[in-house]
């Protein structure tokens, strides 16, 4: 009896090792320098109350497409739907917690880079997060809100804009 519950055991953390290894996807390509970005982005937005801001020119790397997620999205469905392997962000901090958003980044339909913004630093949460942006229409504004994070700190909303700086309402336009 206790030599099964041993190989039961050894047989469970083999396999744990083999999908944490599976699991394990980061962005090794270095962009965390978007997420200080957007915190620079996020203090000059509670001074200012109001930041407009272009995705096309806070990167320093080539992409086609950007993807927002907002906290919950469905990720698998956006994959069956896109036919592009986002399976790097199953594993990120939006399928689990409010906190957080994703950018990712696309480049001819594949995934080039993503990044975990904290929520403190901008939500993106005001609409269906399914919609894609080319770097010539990735323009949003950042808005400090009178809503507060429970720790205490002012919600900062981030919205389309065109061009001009007009906000995109997505849901009233279809």
């Amino acid at each position: 009896m206790r030599r099964t519950f041993i190989i039961l055991l050894l047989a469970n953390f083999l396999t744990n090792c083999q999908n944490s290894e599976k699991r394990n996807y980061s962005n090794t390509k270095g962009n965390a320098d978007l997420e200080a970005v957007f915190e620079q982005l996020s203090k000059k937005a509670r001074t200012d109350s109001i930041l407009n801001f272009s995705l096309d020119s806070l990167t320093s790397f080539d992409w086609d497409t950007v993807l927002v997620l907002t906290p919950y999205t469905p990720i698998k469905y956006l994959e069956r739907n896109t036919n592009i392997d986002l399976e790097p962000l199953f594993y990120t901090k939006i399928t689990v917690t409010e906190g957080y958003n994703v950018l990712a980044f696309i480049k001819n339909d594949k995934l080039i880079e993503w990044v975990e913004l904290r929520a403190l630093y901008g939500s993106f949460d005001y609409y269906d997060s399914t919609r894609f942006y080319d770097p010539s229409t990735a323009n949003f504004r950042m808005i400090l809100t009178d809503r507060k994070f429970t720790s205490g700190q002012p919600i900062l909303k981030v919205e389309p804009i065109d061009s001009t700086g007009t906000f995109i309402n997505w849901r009233n336009a279809m």
